[in-house]
């Protein structure tokens, strides 16, 4: 494990793998061990996977972590890795934080990707969802909130064999502070709609069977912008990484070797 520093707070990641710098950042409520298995599959790539603020290993930093926030400190391990460039994947929270990296330091963006993400902000639902879980983290019931949300992230198909990974991935989160959990939820109802730069290759990957995001909104998403790429996965929800792992790494290997100049 490495660690940069952002407002001198300790921003973890690990590193694996030379080649063209991808990185790799987890959604709500996971941390960098989620792409543990996945990353096995990524041949070729400087492989650069950090913990959000507030998750995993990494300090909370305000008591709101915007997505330009989250940005900022992928920046500053790349700074600390000496790396001018990368290709950026987020899965859906890490997307939001991939999406304000690509706006704010188009510089050092050479792709995006989002997986099980989207450019959109919360609707009210959504935030009255969001204020919902942090009522409940503040009244010390984080269980409950984790329980409650991380086994909604694979299809419904999938939810039995799957169940010793979404065991390991809840233990770890209820291990994260209240209060980081709580910055990021205020951050993530914060956010703006992004407008993906059209000069910076875009690479949205779906599953059909999301519990969190109809076909729908990819679908709207690819019409949006018409220079991305839509690659849909058949038999997966909100989680492909652990769900068909290797037919993801083929899609992002494809889009990368098709769309990106080395």
């Amino acid at each position: 494990m490495s660690v940069a520093y952002l407002s001198d707070k300790k921003i973890s990641y690990t590193t694996k793998g030379s080649g063209p710098a991808l990185v790799l950042l987890h959604g709500y409520l996971e941390s960098k061990e989620v792409w543990e298995i996945f990353s096995t599959l990524l041949d070729g790539y400087r492989l650069i996977i950090p913990d959000l603020p507030g998750h995993g290993d990494s300090d909370v930093i305000d008591s709101a972590h915007t997505m330009d926030l989250m940005a900022d400190a992928v920046a500053a391990i790349l700074d600390k890795e000496q790396v001018e460039r990368c290709i950026i994947y987020g899965h859906s929270m890490g997307g939001y934080a991939a999406e304000a990296f690509a706006r704010k330091y188009p510089q050092k963006t050479r792709a995006i990707g989002l997986v099980h993400s989207t450019i959109y902000p919360d609707n009210e639902e959504k935030k009255a969802n969001r204020k919902r879980e942090i009522d409940l983290l503040r009244k010390g019931k984080q269980k409950l909130v984790v329980s409650g949300m991380l086994p909604k992230i694979v299809a419904k198909s999938n939810l039995e064999k799957l169940r010793p990974e979404l065991e390991n991935i809840v233990e770890r989160a209820n291990n994260f502070p209240a209060n980081g959990i709580i910055a990021v939820l205020n951050g993530m109802m914060m956010r703006p709609e992004h407008t993906i730069n059209p000069a910076i290759p875009f690479h949205i990957i779906g599953g059909n069977e999301d519990n969190f995001i109809p076909v729908s909104v990819y679908n709207k998403m690819a019409a949006d912008n018409p220079t991305a790429r839509l690659d849909m996965i058949e038999g997966v929800g909100h989680a492909s990484f652990i769900e068909k792992p290797d037919e993801l790494a083929h899609k992002i290997q494809t889009f990368i070797s098709g769309y990106v100049d080395k």
